[in-house]
């Protein structure tokens, strides 16, 4: 119950953080404290908000990773680390360091080295990602592949984003 109470300590500091990408509240609304502790789907739900957070949704939030963002991972892992999971921090990682490398020369060779660090760090990730809501949003049955694709990235599925950038820093070998 303690990490309940941090968690939602950090997260109401990373709130009023310009610098942060806004919290996703509505993922735990209407859940009771119990609910959040216990129940699969409060965790679920925590994993969710928590992914939208450090995957850095559009381009102007992967532009927008901090030493803010820093000290909330930082943070999220040392006082909550039943909720903010390996997934979630090499997550982080991996979109922080891709955010690197877009911000270097496209034929510079640092870029090159940090591209295969992000994508290292996001097929470590990925490892963790075993929600199918998660990883590719709500299925049904008539969903044709590329619906899937643009529903997953539309729901901030960390794995229809962590494809978009690699695809954008060369990094094709991080897909498979």
């Amino acid at each position: 119950t303690v990490q309940v109470l941090n968690l939602l300590s950090c997260l109401k500091h990373a709130h009023a953080m310009s610098t942060l990408p806004e919290v996703q509240w509505g993922l735990i609304h209407g859940l009771t404290f119990y609910q959040l502790v216990t129940s699969q789907e409060g965790q679920q739900r925590i994993e969710t908000l928590l992914n939208a957070l450090v995957s850095q949704g559009d381009k102007t939030l992967l532009n927008r990773i901090s030493q803010d963002g820093d000290r909330l991972a930082q943070t999220l892992s040392k006082q909550c680390y039943l909720f903010f999971s390996s997934a979630s921090r090499l997550t982080y990682m991996g979109f922080k360091a891709a955010n690197d490398a877009l911000s270097r020369p496209t034929k510079s060779p640092q870029r090159g080295l940090v591209a295969s660090k992000a994508a290292a760090f996001l097929r470590a990730a990925s490892r963790h990602w075993y929600d199918p809501a998660l990883v590719a949003g709500r299925t049904n049955d008539s969903d044709t592949w590329l619906d899937l694709a643009n529903r997953a990235f539309d729901a901030g599925s960390p794995l229809a984003r962590a494809a978009e950038v690699l695809m954008e820093l060369g990094q094709v070998e991080g897909l498979v």
